[in-house]
């Protein structure tokens, strides 16, 4: 009796971890289909465009110091429509430094973010982040155009040491296109050469006989005396103006003129009452509704919410409130979540 029990309730063991299998099973088969769909969307927006990359290179590829250079950071976005560029540019500030403020281009005109010479110098990078202006959108760059410019100057002079490179940082780049499509990139950089300046050839002197010049004989000048005339005249009296009057021109002939200043009565301006209308009905608008993700308001959800999102993204104080879009405080992956959920819809 005992062991028919206990075989029984190894059945039923049996039974149940089959049971148990076939669940996991239906979860599995019901899950993937939308992570499918995740990986998928994904890929849409955010995978790396291999096929075509776009290229950074500096233009000249290589220049010599002194005299002072100047770089240009050139993109060649093929037939991509670019909307955002994140570049860091490295150099060796001991050797070469900025000599100019780095100037952007004209083509992305929302400066994000742009070192400055100062720190440029003192750090050796250069980070520019630069995104489309919401009235540009139309006409988003694309082929080749140069992203930013600036001048460069060597650290010392008059000693010859090894060349410089100013490289384009591959581990802190990002381009964007208009669907968007986070953009695969190939980079060159420019090599800098730094040498003394040839002397020049000190000239000889040589000695020229000057011949020495006979003095002409002067005329003498014979001054002219002009009598000085004083003038004699019979002192003026003058009798005490009136506390508003004063003499104008006196002198020890004559009084001058007696000037006297005339009082002015402002008029005193009437107040007239104007009515107020009373009873006035007050309209009530109305509220249409906001679409998650629209930033700035344009009815859309694009690559502009996007920008403002970056400027502001793992800010939790002092940032655009209106990058929080899901309002908790901070700017994190969770708007980020939201934005891309409604990337492309426009308001009903």
């Amino acid at each position: 009796m005992k062991f028919s029990k206990f075989f029984e309730l190894k059945k039923e063991l049996k039974r149940g971890s089959r049971f148990q299998k076939a669940l996991v099973l239906i979860v599995v088969l019901v899950a993937l289909p939308f992570t499918l769909y995740e990986v998928f969307q994904s890929a849409k927006y955010l995978s790396k465009a291999l096929i075509n990359p776009v290229s950074l290179s500096f233009l000249p590829s290589s220049v010599s110091l002194p005299p002072d250079g100047t770089l240009r950071l050139m993109m060649d976005a093929k037939t991509y429509k670019i909307g955002f560029v994140k570049v860091e540019i490295d150099f060796d500030n001991s050797k070469v430094n900025l000599a100019s403020e780095v100037i952007p281009t004209t083509t992305l005109k929302k400066v994000i973010s742009l070192t400055s010479l100062a720190n440029a110098n003192a750090t050796g990078k250069i980070v520019a982040i630069l995104g489309i202006d919401p009235n540009d959108v139309a006409n988003a760059p694309t082929g080749a155009f140069e992203l930013a410019n600036f001048k460069i100057t060597p650290v010392t002079t008059g000693l010859s040491q090894g060349p410089a490179t100013f490289s384009i940082s591959n581990s802190n780049i990002q381009i964007v296109d208009m669907t968007p499509t986070d953009l695969s990139f190939t980079t060159s950089n420019a090599l800098v050469s730094m040498s003394s300046p040839s002397p020049f050839p000190i000239p000889t002197a040589t000695a020229t006989a000057i011949p020495t010049p006979t003095p002409a004989a002067s005329p003498t000048v014979t001054p002219t005396i002009v009598p000085t005339i004083i003038p004699t005249c019979t002192p003026a009296v003058c009798a005490t103006p009136a506390p508003n009057c004063v003499y104008q021109g006196t002198n020890s002939c004559s009084c001058g003129v007696l000037i006297c200043a005339t009082e002015v009565s402002s008029p005193t301006p009437t107040i007239s009452g104007t009515p107020v209308p009373t009873g006035a009905p007050t309209s009530t608008p109305t509220v249409t509704p906001t679409l998650a993700g629209d930033i700035n308001g344009d009815g859309k959800v694009n690559l502009l919410d996007y920008i403002v999102l970056f400027e502001n993204f793992g800010k939790t104080s002092n940032f655009d409130t209106r990058a929080d879009i899901n309002k908790d405080g901070k700017v994190n992956l969770l708007d980020y979540i939201v934005l891309f959920e409604n990337f492309g819809k426009t308001a009903q």
